[in-house]
């Protein structure tokens, strides 16, 4: 299935309301719909916080298709490139390091989206971005992050 949304806060939450929609219809228990939900609006929100730069008009093409319980989203904008072409490592800042006030706003994101997508790919391609992703019915985390993600 396909989606074209524009990088408008508003066509992300429409969109991401109807891809939750397709996948319930594709059988998935709750939990993997909320796992695609959360690494897609991490994604989506940050083609268009970065990749567009806060235009509302940039174009987002997401194909999602479902196999057996695995999920493969491949995400296509023509934003601005990742840097040195690559999607961040991310990671997880341990809360206990920052005073309550000092938290960074940002910086999460690239760490749960591979947290919980078992494959991750970028490519630069005709002065488009692709993103695949693969998020598998079976979240593999260690009891540390799975800590961290409650």
């Amino acid at each position: 299935m396909m989606w074209s949304l524009t990088s408008h806060p508003q066509s992300v939450r429409q969109t991401l309301a109807q891809i939750c929609t397709y996948l319930r219809e594709c059988d998935l228990d709750e939990g993997q719909c909320l796992n695609v939900e959360l690494v897609l609006a991490e994604a989506l929100n940050n083609i268009c916080e970065h990749a567009y730069a806060g235009a509302d008009d940039g174009r987002i093409l997401t194909a999602i298709s479902c196999r057996g319980a695995d999920v493969q989203c491949h995400i296509t904008d023509k934003g601005r490139a990742m840097p040195n072409l690559t999607p961040p490592l991310g990671g997880f800042r341990d809360p206990d390091s920052f005073a309550f006030d000092e938290l960074p706003e940002g910086g999460f994101g690239w760490g749960l989206i591979r947290a919980i997508a078992q494959d991750v790919q970028y490519e630069r391609r005709d002065l488009e971005n692709h993103l695949f992703l693969t998020i598998a019915a079976e979240l593999e985390q260690s009891p540390q992050l799975a800590c961290r993600l409650v």
